[in-house]
């Protein structure tokens, strides 16, 4: 039988799309506040579709170039979500 871990569930009613770049083992391994996680979120919408952390390919300026992962009106609640949820929170050692 496959191992089943518990699965974070996102703020009622933030729909923001997190994955397709990288897993969300970084997410969960990841030391930031909800102050710093705002600021990735700006940063990753500078960053083109497919783009990888090893590898992040840069949008050009434009009307095309802020690709931000939700609207700037969640970033509040999936910030503070986030950083409860790593695993200095969490209570939790890496396996």
């Amino acid at each position: 039988m496959a191992d089943q871990r518990a699965r974070p569930r996102q703020p009622q009613g933030q729909h923001g799309e997190l994955r397709g770049c990288h897993t969300l083992q970084r997410v969960f391994t990841s030391t930031h506040d909800a102050e710093e996680f705002k600021q990735i979120f700006k940063r990753m919408g500078t960053y083109s579709p497919g783009s990888m952390p090893t590898n992040p390919q840069v949008l050009l300026p434009g009307p095309r170039g802020d690709r931000s992962p939700m609207p700037p009106s969640q970033w509040d609640a999936m910030s503070a979500w986030l950083a409860s949820v790593d695993m200095k929170h969490s209570g939790h050692a890496l396996l």
